[in-house]
C-alpha cells in the first residue's frame, strides 16, 4: 500500500493529466475547422508526446512550464532535425497562446515557447519536379485497354484517373480521397473539392480527366458514392491514394501537384489564378508550389513579354 503523501502527489498527477488533455481536447477543437484532418492529428500527437513527457519527466503543472522545460524536452528527442523542433516547438507556442486567451490560470503568464529562437533555415529543399514528357509518358503507361472491361481494367482506369487528377487539377491526396461521383461535372468540366477545414472550391477538369472518367464511369459500379474504389468498392483512403502513386508507381502525391503548378507557371499562367487552382489562402504558399529554373524563366519572358523580340528601345 503507498504511503498516504505518495497516493496524494500520484492522484495530483492524475488530475493533471486529465485536466491538459481537456484543454488540448478543447484547442484541437479550436483549429479543427482551419486545418487539414492530418495537420490536426498531428499537432495532438506531439501536444501528446511533450506533455507526457512533463508528467513522466518534469512533473510540472502546465502552467508552470518555462523555455527551460520545452528545451529539455526538444534536446530528449534523439535524431530530431531542426525542421522537427522548429514545427513542435510552434505547436506548442499556439497552444499556450490559446491558453493565455482562454484559460484563466494562463490568463497572466507568458508564452514559455515564445522565447525559443532558432536560426533561419530551409524547412525542405524544393523537389526535383518531372518534366511533362516524363508524366506523359507515366500516364501512358496506365491508359488501360478500352476493348475490355474486366476488373483489372477498373484498377488501371482508376489509377491512371489519380494521376490524371493529381496533375491534371493539383488535387492534393485528402481531396482525391474524399471525391464522390455527385461532385462531378464533365459537361462544365469541373468538380466540386473539399479542401483543407472543409473549404469547398470548384476546380477544373482537364480533357485528359474527362476523358478517362467517361471511361472509369462506364465500368464502375455505381453513380454516386465514392469516385476513387478498392477493388471491393470500398472509398479509398488517404493512406492508400499515397501508397498507390509513391509505392506502386513510384510518385509521390505532393510532386504531382507541384509539377501542376510549375507547368502551368512556366506555360504563362498567372500564379493568382494557380493559387485559386490549388485552394492556397496566402499566394506566400503558392510560390513555394512553383520552381522555375533560369532557363525556362527565359523562355516565357520570351514568349510573352510586349518587350520580346525588340532590339532597340
Amino acid at each position: 500500500m503507498p504511503a498516504v503523501g505518495q497516493s496524494g502527489c500520484l492522484a495530483v498527477l492524475i488530475d493533471m493529466e486529465l485536466q491538459v488533455n481537456n484543454l488540448i481536447l478543447d484547442y484541437l477543437q479550436h483549429i479543427r475547422l482551419q486545418m487539414a484532418k492530418d495537420t490536426v492529428f498531428i499537432k495532438q500527437w506531439i501536444l501528446n508526446n511533450f506533455f507526457n513527457y512533463v508528467n513522466s519527466t518534469i512533473k510540472k503543472q502546465y502552467y508552470y512550464i518555462t523555455k527551460n522545460d520545452i528545451e529539455m524536452y526538444l534536446t530528449s528527442i534523439s535524431n530530431c532535425k531542426l525542421g522537427t523542433r522548429h514545427y513542435r516547438t510552434t505547436t506548442i507556442r499556439d497552444f499556450y497562446e490559446y491558453l493565455i486567451k482562454n484559460d484563466p490560470v494562463c490568463a497572466r503568464i507568458e508564452n514559455p515557447a515564445a522565447a525559443i529562437r532558432f536560426k533561419k533555415y530551409k524547412s525542405h529543399a524544393l523537389p526535383h519536379v518531372p518534366g511533362e514528357s516524363a508524366l506523359k509518358e507515366c500516364l501512358v503507361n496506365l491508359s488501360g485497354d478500352p476493348r475490355h472491361q474486366s476488373e483489372s481494367d477498373v484498377i488501371a482506369l482508376r489509377d491512371r484517373l489519380l494521376l490524371e487528377l493529381a496533375y491534371g487539377s493539383g488535387l492534393r491526396r485528402a481531396e482525391l480521397a474524399a471525391l464522390n461521383v455527385e461532385d462531378l461535372d464533365l459537361d462544365c468540366a469541373q468538380a466540386i473539392v473539399r479542401g483543407k477545414g472543409g473549404k469547398e472550391r470548384k476546380v477544373p477538369l482537364t480533357q485528359g480527366s474527362i476523358d478517362v472518367l467517361r471511361r472509369y464511369l462506364t465500368v464502375k459500379q455505381g453513380t454516386r458514392g465514392p469516385l476513387l474504389v478498392s477493388a471491393r468498392g470500398k472509398r479509398l483512403s488517404v493512406g492508400s491514394v499515397t501508397w498507390l502513386l509513391r509505392t506502386k508507381y513510384g510518385i509521390r502525391p505532393h510532386l504531382l501537384r507541384h509539377a501542376c503548378a510549375t507547368h502551368m507557371l512556366i506555360s504563362g499562367c498567372d500564379i493568382r489564378l494557380i493559387q485559386e487552382l490549388l485552394g492556397h489562402k496566402d499566394l506566400t504558399t503558392t510560390q513555394v508550389y512553383t520552381h522555375i529554373e533560369t532557363g525556362d524563366l527565359t523562355k516565357v519572358v520570351s514568349r510573352l513579354h510586349p518587350r520580346s523580340g525588340f532590339v532597340n528601345s
